[in-house]
């Protein structure tokens, strides 16, 4: 049978991903990029060389690991609770994140994987973008990226 596939982990600019293997272990994921990107592949064999001749590289791809696991814990957390209209807010102000694009370029995914992240149906993303655009808060400017209100883009409390 076919497993069903799950987005686990969203990543941007500067994002290293694999470093879970450099011990030997397997991926246990599939990276699937939304955009085009520039990637740098380092052959495991090459990267225990540098960190047995240079340590505070191998320290330092530790520290990213760390940070970027800490970072997708947080985004875990705040997307999987509260109302729909927060999490589809805070997803929004994620992708902003993991883009590195300004506020007036947020590229958005597809309602299906925006539904996977998020943990609701495909209609239900469907129609709490139609009223963010509605509001105000999305105008669409490109096929699949919008320009953000700022108010869109807050955390609440702010």
């Amino acid at each position: 049978t076919e497993e069903q596939q799950h987005i686990v982990r969203l990543l941007g600019r500067g994002a290293a991903i694999g470093l879970e293997a450099v011990d030997g272990g397997v991926y246990q994921h599939t990276a699937i990029t939304t955009r085009d990107v520039n990637l740098c592949r380092i052959p495991r064999s090459a990267l225990l060389d540098l960190g047995r001749q240079n340590p505070r590289l191998a320290a330092g791809l530790v520290d990213k690991w760390k940070d970027q696991a800490c970072w997708s814990d947080k985004w875990i957390a705040t997307l999987c609770r509260g109302k729909l209209e927060q999490r589809a807010k805070a997803l929004v102000r994620l992708l902003s994140d993991v883009s590195g694009d300004p506020p007036t370029a947020v590229r958005l995914l597809q309602t299906g994987d925006m539904a996977d992240i998020l943990g609701v149906s495909t209609e239900a993303v469907s129609r709490c973008m139609a009223e963010f655009k509605r509001r105000g808060l999305l105008e669409r400017v490109a096929p699949w990226t919008y320009k953000c209100n700022p108010i869109l883009l807050q955390t609440d409390g702010e």
